[in-house]
């Protein structure tokens, strides 16, 4: 019988949860280990078979096959499932083997087609040194094929079911026959159990992986003579290596293929056929022609090329050093998803992605051409630019990378080489995102360290760490350093180990000090100090125009751009607050504290509950309020008089109980004073949310220690 979700075996070990599968030896279960709640398969023979006159040797054959896999799991195979149990209950045999997360090579091949040859030779590799394995311990799988291979996340082929394994030098002949015609040879319907069937279920599973397309069954090559398609008639671009080892181990008689794994693999070659396309090259049948290489980085190769309308277009793929690459197939599979999330960020200010395509092996990515200078050239040639130039540009690209994180996006590689200045127009257009990846907030992931040193922030240092928008800040924030100071800043690691980041303005005075303090947050060392997002970043900045948003004019011409003022040394553009450092914010805000328990102290006899409660909660609404409203320009002005508004909206709650007495007046005007100082440091900093906590906190607190001083210092008590 079929065991149902919820059955039980060996006293609720374990715990049957879905049926896998049925095939004509054996059915398959998910189940639970109830004990180490892990997920397990329960293989046991195929119950419709046990009136069958040869059920008794089928059953003999599982158990000493199961016995002869549980050895194998002593010295475990990274590519063989593991065996964890096999035991016997109500007159069943049952087989526990690790529950393999992924997807067979059968599901991938049918959800994404014909497979890039390097990567289907890395699984048919992996499998054939599995094989290799079961052959040496006396055992055939004959069941090699694309459904019993699983491919896991992280790129690793497992073998599976090994439910019709059998001894190299079999004891007795089955009359059955339970393989996958497809690709299983001629010889194995007659039991045959030579290492050389593995050798041709292998190759034929490769050419499923390599065509998208079942070969023709060895039953019909044998007795009606069909033909075998070669694989390099169905996918051209295939090597000639690949295409004459698929053949040669799919030959219809067992003495004309290598006699083991090992022969076949050595056949097999390695597939790392590297592709550099040459000058005139013509790419989807002539749709774009190369003219040259542009460009080559530690990711990719760029190509000048024409389209078919004779409009200059760039292309762009993986590089030779990647194509030769073990994991090749994983930076193909990012390179694909990544470009095609990065033609959805359109953008004025991102380089725009016009198609996506496959040519042979490679994915390539057609992108617009910007004819302009890179921005790290106009500084190396010009010197540092005038800041509200440097800014216009800054915000900008920041506007475009608020754009890419919305996405899911990181670039992580933003430097001034990959910033491009429009000929002719003051457009900054943000490019090559060759390592861009996505991201998901708050998470630690694995992480490949592609990066340019004095650009990266530490975290991209590391293989494993969390990483956000704030990374493209720092990198942003370092870029701005070296347009206004042409000056590379020192790399993270360095900065690590005690060498420290001058201040922008030290090197060039001209720098307001707004500028100077928004590139220092922006490149603090630890993520956690920097701001959260771009746009965090960006409103420290200050606006790239006075009282302009670049967005909502078209962009300005070169000619246009000149006559923007600049700033002198020792002034700002804004007229805006200074940024307070860590140092001030921890005064004020001992300030807020000193004066409401000063505050609290004094009107403990005099208030209610809800009347000190009110001074709180006005002042600090007021202040948050007032910042909520206010521009740049006229934040002081406006927080002080809001200041004032607070200061007679509490009087106003709480005069009728607290009397009109001098102290009195003078403890809420001097509570809500610091309130209003301290709120002007705090939202340079903070949020407005967390701003509006601290000050609550930190004012009630204060309230608290001034109302119960008396009873810690009795010296205090009133008379």
């Amino acid at each position: 019988m079929v065991w149902v979700a919820g059955h039980k075996l060996q006293s609720d070990k374990y715990i049957i949860e879905e049926l896998l599968g049925q095939g004509g030896f054996g059915i398959t279960y998910k189940a639970r280990h109830t004990l180490l709640n892990q997920p397990m398969v329960i293989k046991t023979p195929n119950e419709a078979l046990r009136h069958d006159p040869e059920y008794p040797k089928y059953v003999q054959r599982f158990i000493e096959e199961g016995r002869r896999l549980e050895k194998l799991s002593e010295n475990q195979h990274p590519n063989i499932v593991r065996i964890r149990d096999l035991f016997h209950e109500n007159g069943t045999y049952y087989l526990v083997m690790d529950f393999v997360q992924g997807e067979s090579l059968y599901q991938v091949v049918h959800q994404r087609g014909k497979l890039p040859q390097v990567e289907a030779i890395k699984y048919a590799r992996q499998i054939g040194d599995a094989l290799i394995v079961v052959h040496r311990a006396g055992l055939v799988h004959r069941d090699v094929h694309p459904g019993n291979i699983m491919v896991q996340h992280d790129g690793k082929a497992v073998l599976i079911d090994f439910g019709i394994a059998g001894e190299t030098i079999p004891t007795t002949i089955s009359s059955k026959f339970f393989a996958n015609p497809s690709f299983a040879p001629y010889e194995e319907m007659r039991g045959n159990r030579e290492p050389t069937v593995d050798v041709y279920s292998l190759a034929a599973s490769l050419y499923y992986a390599v065509t998208g397309k079942l070969p023709t069954s060895s039953f019909n090559r044998k007795v009606y003579k069909d033909a075998l398609i070669s694989p390099q008639e169905i996918v051209s671009s295939l090597s000639h290596d690949l295409n004459q080892a698929i053949l040669k181990g799919m030959e219809v008689e067992a003495q004309d293929r290598p006699r083991s794994i090992q022969e076949w693999l050595v056949l097999l070659g390695s597939g790392q056929v590297t592709t550099i396309w040459s000058q005139t090259q013509r790419l989807q049948g002539g749709k774009y022609t190369i003219i040259r290489i542009i460009a080559q980085g530690g990711f990719g190769i760029t190509y000048l090329a024409r389209d078919d309308k004779g409009d200059r277009v760039v292309i762009k793929t993986l590089n030779e050093r990647l194509q030769r690459q073990s994991d090749f197939s994983k930076f193909q599979e990012d390179f694909v998803r990544e470009a095609l999330r990065l033609a959805k960020c359109r953008h004025p200010y991102i380089v725009q992605v016009e198609d996506v395509f496959q040519e042979g092996q490679l994915w390539c990515m057609v992108m617009e051409y910007i004819q302009g200078e890179h921005l790290a050239d106009r500084v190396i040639n010009r010197g540092v630019l005038p800041e509200a130039e440097a800014l216009l540009y800054i915000h900008q690209i920041g506007e475009a990378l608020i754009v890419v994180h919305n996405n899911g996006l990181l670039h992580r590689d933003v430097k001034p080489a990959n910033i491009i200045l429009r000929a002719g127009k003051a457009e900054a257009i943000l490019i090559d995102f060759g390592i861009a990846r996505e991201f998901t907030p708050d998470s630690t992931q694995p992480h490949t360290t592609y990066l340019s040193h004095c650009f990266a922030p530490i975290e991209q240092y590391k293989t494993v760490a969390k990483r956000g928008a704030y990374t493209d800040v720092y990198a942003l924030a370092a870029t701005l350093y070296f347009v206004l100071t042409n000056q590379q800043p020192p790399a993270a690691p360095q900065r690590a180990t005690g060498n420290e980041l001058q201040p922008p303005k030290q090197i060039n005075p001209s720098i307001s000090d707004r500028v100077n303090q928004a590139i220092l947050v922006g490149m603090e060392l630890e993520a956690k100090d920097r701001p959260q997002s771009m746009q965090q970043w960006l409103e420290l900045l200050g606006n790239s125009t006075e009282n302009a948003d670049v967005r909502s004019y078209p962009p300005m011409t070169v000619e246009e751009l000149s006559k923007v003022p600049q700033p002198v040394a020792g002034n700002q553009l804004l007229p805006t607050p200074e940024q307070p450092t860590k140092t001030t914010f921890w005064l004020y805000l001992a300030g807020v504290l000193l004066s409401y328990s000063v505050s609290g102290y004094i009107l403990k006899t005099s208030m209610s509950v809800g009347g000190i409660g009110a001074v709180v909660m006005t002042g600090v609404v007021a202040v948050v309020v007032a910042e909520a409203v206010s521009g740049a320009g006229r934040f002081a002005l406006i927080v002080t008089i809001t200041g004032i508004i607070a200061v007679a909206v509490a009087v106003a709650f709480t005069v009728a109980v607290a009397g009109s007495g001098v102290l009195n007046w003078a403890a809420i005007g001097t509570s809500t004073l610091a309130l209003t100082l301290a709120s002007q440091n705090l939202l340079q900093l903070c949020s407005r949310f967390h701003t509006f906590v601290i000050l609550v906190g930190t004012s009630s607190l204060g309230f608290w220690l001034g109302g119960s001083v008396e009873r810690i210092f009795p010296i205090f008590i009133h008379r």
